[in-house]
């Protein structure tokens, strides 16, 4: 059903004659864990729980099947597609804009996104896991610790894909 909606959105643009002209975003929430890691729901410092589908299509400006390992964080989506757009980004605007790297050019996006949970509800490792945790994910590594216990998780996400061996 989802294909079939794209679809007709994009027979739409395609029939109006501006498709070229448009940015079409797809992205989504982030994950639930469904059972990962024995752990379920939301807000977890795992891939399957932080990473999020983010797909544009502009083909005025971005290749057709280009692909970035720019790392991206809600607050960047907004000072993006302005700049895709044409429009100056506010200088009050806490995220950066990462337009150069959907463009394939160099870009100085950030090597490192803070990511957290701030709310009490369970213990770690059981269903609803963590107490309030906060954490850096790289390109490469995922680290978070528990706001009263310390160091809770490392990853070597290239090596260990699947986070299934915690370097703590």
């Amino acid at each position: 059903g989802l294909d079939e909606c794209v679809g007709r959105i994009m027979k739409t643009l395609e029939d109006q004659g501006i498709a070229d002209d448009t940015i079409f975003v797809f992205s989504s929430d982030h994950g639930d864990m469904i059972g990962s890691h024995r752990m379920c729901l939301k807000q977890e410092p795992f891939e399957e729980s932080i990473c999020i589908p983010f797909v544009v299509r502009y083909p005025r400006k971005i290749a057709k099947g280009a692909v970035t390992d720019a790392l991206l964080s809600p607050v960047d989506i907004m000072p993006t597609l302005l700049s895709l757009a044409g429009v100056a980004v506010p200088e009050t605007v806490e995220g950066v804009s990462l337009a150069d790297a959907a463009l394939g050019k160099r870009s100085d996006q950030q090597d490192a996104l803070l990511i957290m949970k701030m709310v009490y509800g369970g213990g770690p490792w059981v269903i609803n896991a963590a107490t309030p945790w906060r954490g850096v994910r790289t390109k490469t590594h995922t680290y978070a610790r528990l706001q009263d216990d310390g160091p809770w998780i490392l990853f070597d996400n290239k090596a260990d894909p699947y986070q299934m061996t915690n370097l703590i």
